[in-house]
């Protein structure tokens, strides 16, 4: 069977004894192969990176709080681009602080012990920083110290009586521990609160004590059902 002659101008360049078909294979494979290579991340190239501003600039929390870091990039076009998941994360003295790059919670620093650590973020050539500083916490506080709840056997979810977890910190400061606390009830079938955000329900009367700890630290407050 006689073969049909190459369109075009490599049908052209064969007839002439230019190439051979296999050549025009070899680089119609190349081409594919560089195309494949060639994904954009959406980023401008790293090499116009002019510098890197981590935020917050400073933090200072009690140890087990985590804090979420973000990294902006200041492009020499005068571009600025959220770069918190292409840097790479790193704190200076991991046995304060770590700081996570894995996909999802890149940037999240937590909190060990108390001390100082430098967050650091970088792509490329080019880095920014921040300091973390843990500081130890003195005391949590329950708020409030006693409540009354009335039981209404007919109450929804969405009628909880909500209670607050401050820390005090050992520069003087306070933090708002509510969500970070482990939350307990001394009879649940007075008053049920949520272990994760201190929300409680009446269930029955009587009184119950309402517990917050974290890091080591304990607050009770007093409940009375009617």
């Amino acid at each position: 069977m006689k073969s049909k002659p190459l369109p075009g101008l490599m049908g052209w360049l064969v007839a002439c004894g230019k190439a051979s078909p296999a050549y025009f294979v070899l680089l119609l494979l190349l081409s594919l192969l560089a195309g494949c290579g060639s994904g954009n991340s959406g980023l401008p190239p790293s090499e116009t990176l002019s510098s890197i501003a981590v935020t917050p600039a400073a933090k200072s929390v009690a140890p087990g709080t985590p804090v979420q870091f973000t990294a902006i990039g200041h492009y020499l076009d005068g571009t600025d681009m959220d770069v918190t998941d292409s840097v790479a994360w790193n704190s200076s003295d991991g046995t304060i602080a770590t700081i996570s790059n894995s996909t999802g919670s890149k940037g999240v620093a937590t909190a060990l012990v108390a001390g100082f650590t430098n967050i650091t973020a970088t792509l490329g050539n080019v880095s920014g920083g921040a300091a973390f500083t843990p500081l130890a916490l003195v005391s949590i506080t329950i708020t409030p110290a006693t409540t009354i709840m009335v039981y209404n056997p007919n109450a929804s979810a969405s009628d909880a009586f909500q209670f607050t977890a401050t820390g005090q910190l050992s520069d003087g400061t306070s933090q708002d521990l509510t969500n970070l606390a482990v939350w307990s009830s001394s009879d649940n079938n007075v008053a049920f609160v949520s272990s994760s955000t201190g929300a409680a329900h009446a269930i029955g009367l009587g009184t119950a004590t309402i517990s917050a700890t974290f890091a080591g630290a304990l607050s009770t407050a007093a409940v009375t059902v009617q």
